[in-house]
Parts: C-alpha cells; structure tokens; sequence
C-alpha cells in the first residue's frame, strides 16, 4: 500500500530520467513500475468484488458507499488519461498508439489483475502475495509478466515533464491512496481532496537545478488539474 501511495518514487530515483534514459523496458523499469501498480490488487480491482458488497445498501450505510468509491476510483485513474488531458489548462494527448499512451486501457488493466487474482475461499476472491507477485514478474515465460507489458510501456521513460498526462495521473492516485489511507482510521470517508494539505505538494517537486521548469509548471499546475478532476469524477 505504501508503494501505492508515493507514485513519486519512480522520479526521485530518476527511472527515465535525461541523466539515465531508459529506452527500453528494463528490469528496474519492470520492478519498480509493477511495484507501484500491483502490490495491493485488491484496493485497485473492485469491479472484482462488486458481487459480494451487492446486498449493502450503498444509499444508507455512507461509510462503506465512501470506501466503495475510493476503491472504484483508484481502478477508474489508471484508465482516464484522456480526461485529465482534457482538464484546463487542456495538454495535447495522442492516445491512438500503445508508444504514446499515458494511461492504461480497461482490458489490459483487467487481464493484468485476473492474473493476480488466486482464486476464491470463503465466498472471497484472494490475490497473490507480494513475494509470488514479484516472482512471477521475474520469470519470463509467465503469463503475469507477458499481462504487465502495457503498463511497463507506459511506464517506461517517464518524466514527469516529458509525460505530462501520466504525471497528472499519479498526482490523482495519490490523493485518492491517501483518503484511502486516511479512511482506514476515521470513522467516515475522506474524499481525495482533503488527503493531501498543500504543505504535502513538495514532496511532489522532481526539479534539480538544470531541469528549467518554474514551481508552478513542475507542481502548481499538474496539482490542480488534478484536483479539479476529482471533484468532478469522485463524489462522495
């Protein structure tokens, strides 16, 4: 969960960076992005538990509504490159070729996560452990690893200058880990805007001294279209 929660981690270790591009899906590049993508399935796959809550009245009981919306908006952001292009200020975003797509498509984020799904006891769907996740990514003939290529092409070469949607992206994952986080210890739901206070945002600061880009275009920017893309898609 807490590789879910700190989407910055790939930056600080300058995975894609100018200083070490990498052009090619590497192993690193595999780790460290199926890392932040997979270690928790279950938080990120509700569509694969909506049977068991369907006898919970969403309407009344608005706790476990909230929880059922994070954890749906947490797998809906891997797939909304094309709406947070769409937020102003509006980035060009060509999403027609897998080369220069930022985000994922439902089909390959849903055959990723049936992987990772074991099976089912007690009425209950089980993922895998984050020891075999990480085995079966390393072998090459597994189906796991065969299923993680499209995120490790989105992944791949990542800056957060370079890939402007992908990094709005991870901005709004943050948020809605940390009301997950948040929501996991309070007696109601936190919506993603109130998880993360403004003295959170330079955490988020990428920039070294060469890298040219002002505080607002690195961090002000990104954060509140981010922002603005929860208040529109995740109520609460």
């Amino acid at each position: 969960m807490i590789a879910l929660a700190v989407p910055a981690a790939g930056v600080r270790s300058r995975i894609g960076s100018d200083e070490g591009q990498v052009s090619e899906p590497n192993q690193a590049t595999r780790i460290v992005g199926l890392v932040a993508l997979g270690t928790a399935p279950t938080w990120i796959a509700p569509p694969r538990f909506h049977r068991y809550i369907s006898f919970v009245d969403l309407t009344t009981d608005s706790f476990v509504r909230g929880q059922y919306i994070l954890a749906r908006a947490l797998y809906d952001i891997w797939t909304r490159g094309n709406e947070l292009a769409d937020v102003q200020p509006a980035l060009e975003y060509d999403d027609t070729a897998s080369e220069t797509r930022q985000h994922l498509l439902p089909g390959h984020l849903d055959r990723l996560l049936d992987e990772m799904i074991l099976g089912e006891a007690g009425g209950y769907q089980y993922s895998m452990s984050f020891g075999a996740f990480f085995e079966a990514v390393l072998k090459k003939d597994s189906r796991l690893r065969d299923c993680s290529q499209r995120v490790i092409w989105v992944l791949t070469d990542f800056h957060p200058n370079r890939k402007q949607v992908l990094w709005r992206l991870l901005i709004a994952k943050a948020h809605i880990c940390q009301a997950l986080i948040k929501t996991s210890t309070s007696d109601t739901a936190v919506h993603p805007l109130d998880a993360l206070a403004p003295d959170d945002y330079d955490k988020f600061d990428w920039r070294l001294s060469n890298d040219g880009a002002s505080y607002q275009e690195a961090i002000e920017i990104p954060f509140a279209a981010a922002r603005r893309y929860l208040t529109n898609y995740v109520r609460i």
